[in-house]
């Protein structure tokens, strides 16, 4: 005869975290001729978790599925919420630069009835045709050398 061993697990597992919350195994060792008909058994016995194991494993479950939660749901919503103001941002940024470099380089081209700044630009500005005057240096060694003859 030759000996054989047949085990069934049974296994209960949280379907969110994938944690074995109660675990079962019934083994029988046993000799025979044939493997599928058993003549002499030798063992056969029947193991279970026991409840605290249990309690404990569905503490741990309940705990990962807090963590699954937030690395499903909430991160990937704030991830893209953060990235759509950045992108609106960029894109505000980008055209406010496009429109102040473009006004830096020919103020002709701002063609909004209010102008770069919000105020009318149409003519020169008043101060830059006052006249202006040289005042004197205040130390006498700041003043440029009187030319040479």
């Amino acid at each position: 005869m030759t000996r054989y061993y047949a085990a069934q697990r049974t296994f209960w597992v949280d379907p969110v975290t994938g944690t074995i919350v109660k675990a079962e195994e019934h083994a029988n060792h046993y000799y025979a001729r044939d493997a599928v008909r058993p003549e002499m058994e030798l063992a056969d016995y029947k193991v279970t978790s026991t409840e605290e194991t249990i309690e404990s494993q569905v503490a741990a479950a309940r705990d990962e599925r807090d963590r699954v939660g937030l690395w499903s749901r909430v991160l990937p919503i704030s991830f893209t919420a953060a990235g759509l103001v950045a992108l609106v941002g960029g894109i505000l940024l980008g055209t406010f630069s496009i429109r102040a470099e473009s006004a830096l380089i020919d103020p002709g081209l701002d063609t909004a009835d209010h102008g770069f700044f919000g105020k009318d630009e149409t003519g020169p500005m008043p101060a830059a045709e006052a006249a202006t005057e040289k005042l004197p240096a205040a130390r006498p060694d700041l003043e440029p050398p009187p030319p040479q003859r």
